[in-house]
């Protein structure tokens, strides 16, 4: 995602693309960890289970 979000950066320096757009995916690189070490601390899952 890292990486991604590095080329995307130079897309959104040279004005193809839109700084929200970033900012989109800079928010949206940790919400996958975020969704799961919630519901593993809820116990909800097993950590076999994912």
């Amino acid at each position: 995602m890292n990486t991604y979000n590095e080329f995307f950066t130079k897309r959104v320096n040279t004005g193809e693309r839109a700084t929200a757009s970033l900012q989109k995916y800079k928010r949206a690189k940790g919400l996958p960890f975020e969704f799961h070490r919630h519901y593993l601390q809820k116990g909800r899952y097993g950590e076999t289970e994912i």
